[in-house]
């Protein structure tokens, strides 16, 4: 009965920590340092064109304004550019995964952010020289536009309301990402390595089972994971779909980490259990018979 109640407890521990790995995979993915990095080494000229490759009137218009594309190409993959799409992405996630209630796209502190450096940018382009003053006095007349902006941004709420599909999954997101899942994660992970410990100990195979349970978890990872790289390489070749790979082994080497952590935790456990077992036989020889 107590080695069912065992096998019951790591049918159920296997998809928990498998569920719990592979959602803090996504959460370590869609963490703010890892957003910044993707955009990073994401080129948007290369997008822009990609975009606009079948329609030249983008780069007629810029040439209208006597901006050449390189200019425009140079611009858009700038600090600043990536800077401020960083900040969007993120106060979003913000709002739908890290539980933040404000639900603006650009807060007005990261508007004022992005006119300084748009300042600062201007003047190394130009090889101009401004005054601390005159720089003073931009940002003064520029603060209260800063406001008016920001107060016509859409918030996230109303990305959510744009169409059904949006807010339902915008929906499914925040109960994914939610405290209930990670609460019920939480209390099953804890109730079932309690009962492996409880129902194994007077056997001494508690090790055992929770190195099975954490090897065969790191199996599913890894080929959950595998599989991901493969369809990537796969589907997402040459240099058009450059960018889209790079969000895909960003997402697919954090679970693969995850991967050999347990394993390597798992073999940690059997080499305790085999340990333990010596101790107990040893002890069970030096017995004194009766």
């Amino acid at each position: 009965m107590k080695k069912f109640g065992a096998v019951l407890c790591s049918l159920i521990l296997i998809p928990t920590l498998f569920c719990s790995f592979l959602l803090m995979s996504l959460e370590g993915f869609m963490s703010k340092k890892n957003i910044e990095t993707i955009l990073d080494e994401m080129s948007f000229a290369e997008i822009t064109e990609e975009t606009f490759q079948d329609d030249g009137e983008l780069y007629e218009t810029l040439s209208e304004f006597g901006i050449t594309k390189e200019a425009f190409n140079e611009a858009i993959d700038s600090k600043i550019i990536k800077q401020a799409t960083s900040d969007v992405v993120n106060n979003i996630l913000d709002y739908y995964i890290r539980g933040n209630e404000k639900a603006e796209i650009l807060t007005e502190e990261q508007l004022e952010k992005l006119l300084k450096e748009a300042v600062v940018t201007f003047v190394d382009l130009a090889k101009v020289e401004i005054p601390s003053d005159v720089e003073q006095k931009i940002y003064d007349l520029a603060r209260p536009e800063l406001q008016k902006i920001q107060e016509e941004f859409p918030t996230v709420k109303d990305l959510e309301q744009a169409s059904p599909e949006m807010e339902e999954t915008f929906r499914i997101t925040k109960i994914i990402f939610g405290k209930e899942v990670k609460l019920v994660l939480v209390l099953l992970f804890a109730l079932t390595f309690i009962g492996i410990f409880l129902l194994r100990k007077k056997a001494k195979t508690y090790l055992f089972c929770y190195g099975v349970n954490t090897l065969i978890t790191s199996i599913f990872l890894y080929v959950v994971f595998g599989l991901l790289m493969v369809i990537t390489k796969m589907e997402f070749t040459g240099a058009e779909n450059a960018q889209i790979a790079t969000i895909f082994h960003s997402f697919t080497s954090k679970g693969m980490i995850y991967a050999t952590v347990l394993l390597v935790l798992s073999i940690l456990l059997f080499i305790a259990h085999c340990f333990i077992n010596k101790e107990k036989k040893t002890e069970v020889k030096e017995a004194p018979s009766n």
